[in-house]
C-alpha cells in the first residue's frame, strides 16, 4: 500500500472503490491493511467506506470483524444494515439476520428488495411458513413484491415450506422472469416430488427462450435420474457439452448419477475418468453409490480404497455408502478409516457400520460402533435394538426399548417390529410385562 506516499489524495469515494475491490477478491490482508489505512485518514465515519470495509470482512468470514465495523460506525443506511445482513446470510448465521433484520425497523431503516431477500432466504431455509407470510404482507406493503430478488426469493421461501401452489401464483405474476426464477421453480417441483410438472417447467423455459445456466442443467439431469430417463439424459448431456457446461463440477456428477441410475455404468465412468479422477468427494462418492446400485461391489470397493491414493478424504456419505459393499470389504476396515478421520461420532456413519456389524453377527463390535455415536437419533436406537434381537439377546433388546423410551425418544415402525419380535420369545415375555 503505498497510495498516500506517493501523494494522491486519499478521497472518501476513491477509498470505497478500493475496498470494494479487496471485497471482490476476499483478500484478508488488504482488507486489514485498508482499515488501517481507515482509521489513520478519518475515513470510517464516512457511511460509503464503512459499509465496504464491512463488506470486505463479511466476504472473508471475517463476522466478528465486519460486525465491530459496524457497530462503530456513526451513521448508517439501508445499505449498511443490507450489506451486514447478507453477510450473515452467506455465512449460515441465520438467528443473527432475523435479529438485524427486525433492529434495523426498530431503528428506523426500511428494508429494500435485497435485504427482504437476505431475511427471506433465511426464512425459507428454517421452513418458517407463518413468519415468511408475514414478512411478504409487508413487501407487498412497501411495494417491493415485484422486484426480481424479492419474487425469487418469496418464490423459493413457498416451494421450501411445501406450499406449490402460492409459489406456483408468485410465479405465474412475474413479468419478467430471470433464469433464476425458473430453475427455483423446476428445482423447487423436484424437490416436493413433482417430477413431472418440473419437467413440463422445464421446457416451458426452453420454449420462452430463457438461456441455461449450469444450475438449470443439474436440476434437470437429477431429474432424469429420477424419472430414470437415458434417451433424456444423452441429450441434456449433448446440451451440456454445446453450452460448455461440462467441465462443471455439479453437472459432471450429476450426469454420473443419472447414467447409474439408467444402468448406463460405462457412461458414467467415462465422464468420471474424464475428470483425471480428480473429482471432489461428491463425485468419488456418486461413482462408488453407483457400482453398488448395479451390483457392481468390486468396482466400488477398488473406487473406494482408489481415494486414498487420489488424495480425495471420505466424508461421512462415502462411509455409508461404502458399508453397504459386504462382504467385499469388511466393517472393521472401514471402522479404521473412520476413526482415522474423526467420524465415528457421527451418527450416519456410525448408525452404518453398526448395521453392517449386525449383519454380520458381530453384536459387541456394533455395540461399541453405537456407542461411540454423539447424538444418537432414533433410527440408531431401532438398529441396535434390531441387532440384539436378530442375535437372540432379548435382555439387552428389553433394557435398550426401556432407555430409549426413558430418553423421550419416540419409536418408529422399525422399532416396534423389533420389540415385538422380542415379545415372541417366550424368555422375554415376563420381563417385559
Amino acid at each position: 500500500m503505498n497510495i498516500h506516499r506517493s501523494g494522491i489524495e486519499m478521497e472518501c469515494a476513491m477509498f470505497s472503490s478500493v475496498l470494494k475491490v479487496s471485497a471482490t477478491l476476499c483478500d484478508e490482508l488488504l482488507g486489514r491493511q485498508l482499515h488501517c489505512h481507515c482509521v489513520k485518514f478519518g475515513f470510517l465515519d464516512d457511511v460509503s467506506v464503512g459499509t465496504s470495509l464491512i463488506d470486505t470482512y463479511m466476504k472473508g468470514s471475517k463476522i466478528t470483524e465486519g460486525r465491530n465495523v459496524f457497530e462503530e460506525m456513526k451513521q448508517r443506511n439501508v445499505v449498511t444494515w443490507t450489506t451486514l445482513i447478507s453477510g450473515y446470510a452467506r455465512n449460515s448465521s441465520n438467528e443473527e439476520v432475523l435479529k438485524l433484520f427486525s433492529r434495523m425497523q426498530e431503528e428506523g431503516t426500511q428494508p429494500n428488495s435485497f435485504t427482504f431477500a437476505a431475511a427471506l432466504g433465511v426464512l425459507a431455509e428454517e421452513g418458517a411458513n407463518g413468519r415468511g407470510t408475514q414478512v411478504h404482507t409487508v413487501v407487498v406493503k412497501n411495494g417491493l413484491d415485484k422486484t426480481i430478488p424479492v419474487s425469487n426469493s418469496l418464490i423459493n421461501l413457498y416451494l421450501k415450506c411445501g406450499n406449490v401452489k402460492k409459489a406456483r401464483i408468485l410465479f405465474d405474476k412475474v413479468e419478467v422472469k430471470s433464469v433464476v426464477t425458473w430453475n427455483s421453480m423446476i428445482s423447487g417441483y423436484a424437490s416436493n416430488g413433482l417430477d413431472l410438472e418440473a419437467l413440463r417447467m422445464f421446457h416451458s423455459m426452453r420454449l420462452d427462450h430463457v438461456r441455461l445456466s449450469e444450475s438449470s442443467f443439474a436440476s434437470v439431469i437429477k431429474l432424469c435420474a429420477n424419472l430414470e430417463e437415458l434417451r433424456f439424459a444423452e441429450q441434456l448431456h449433448c446440451s451440456v457439452v454445446k453450452y460448455g457446461f461440462l467441465f462443471d463440477q455439479n453437472i459432471r456428477t450429476a450426469l454420473m448419477v443419472a447414467y447409474s441410475k439408467c444402468k448406463a455404468m460405462r457412461e458414467a465412468l467415462r465422464i468420471f475418468k474424464e475428470t483425471g479422477f480428480l473429482g471432489n468427494v461428491v463425485s468419488w462418492t456418486a461413482m462408488i453409490s453407483g457400482f453398488l446400485q448395479n451390483d457392481g461391489k468390486e468396482e466400488a470397493v477398488d473406487l473406494f480404497l482408489g481415494m486414498k491414493r487420489k488424495g480425495v478424504s471420505p466424508n461421512e456419505f462415502t462411509y455409508s455408502v461404502i458399508l453397504t459393499a459386504l462382504p467385499v470389504i469388511s466393517p472393521s476396515e472401514v471402522h479404521a478409516l473412520v476413526v482415522k478421520t474423526n467420524y465415528e461420532r457421527s451418527s450416519t456413519v456410525g448408525t452404518a457400520l453398526l448395521d453392517a456389524y449386525v449383519k454380520l453377527r458381530k453384536v459387541d463390535e456394533a455395540a461399541k460402533a453405537f456407542s461411540g455415536i454423539d447424538d444418537k437419533d432414533i433410527v440408531a436406537w431401532s438398529a441396535m435394538l434390531a441387532g440384539y434381537a436378530q442375535s437372540g439377546e432379548t435382555e439387552e433388546a428389553i433394557k435398550m426399548f426401556s432407555e430409549l423410551t426413558k430418553r423421550g425418544i419416540k419409536p418408529n415402525e422399525f422399532t416396534f417390529s423389533s420389540v415385538l419380535n422380542v415379545c415372541a420369545a417366550a424368555t422375554a415375555s415376563t420381563a417385559l410385562f
